[in-house]
C-alpha cells in the first residue's frame, strides 16, 4: 500500500521528506539576532525610563500645580540632561539593530 511520494522515503519518516536540515550557521544567526533585538529592547526601555523620569514627570507636576524647591534654572538644565540622555540611550539602541545579521 503505498502513499505516493512520502512512501518513496528510504527512512520511512515523512517529517524527513517533507523538510531537510538547515545548516548550522543558520542557528548560529538566529540566536545572535535575538540576542541583539533583545538588547536594543533593553536599551530602548531603559531611554524611555529616563524620559518619564526626567522629563515627563517634572512636567507633569508643574501642570498640576506642585512648585519645585529648586530654581528654575536648574530644572531647566536637569530636563535638558534627561531629555539628552534618553535620546541617546534611543540612538544606542538603534545602533545595536544595526549589527542584525541576514
Amino acid at each position: 500500500m503505498g502513499l505516493g511520494p512520502l512512501s518513496q522515503n528510504p527512512s520511512g519518516s515523512i517529517r524527513e521528506s517533507i523538510r531537510e536540515p538547515l545548516p548550522s550557521w543558520v542557528g548560529r544567526t538566529l540566536v545572535h539576532n535575538e540576542r541583539t533585538k533583545l538588547l536594543a529592547n533593553a536599551l530602548d526601555r531603559a531611554s524611555t525610563g529616563l524620559f518619564m523620569v526626567g522629563v515627563a514627570t517634572p512636567a507633569a507636576s508643574s501642570l498640576y500645580g506642585s512648585t519645585p524647591h529648586i530654581g528654575i534654572a536648574f530644572l531647566m538644565v536637569a530636563f535638558y540632561v534627561w531629555l539628552f540622555a534618553a535620546f541617546r540611550l534611543h540612538m544606542l539602541a538603534r545602533r545595536v539593530l544595526k549589527g542584525l545579521r541576514e
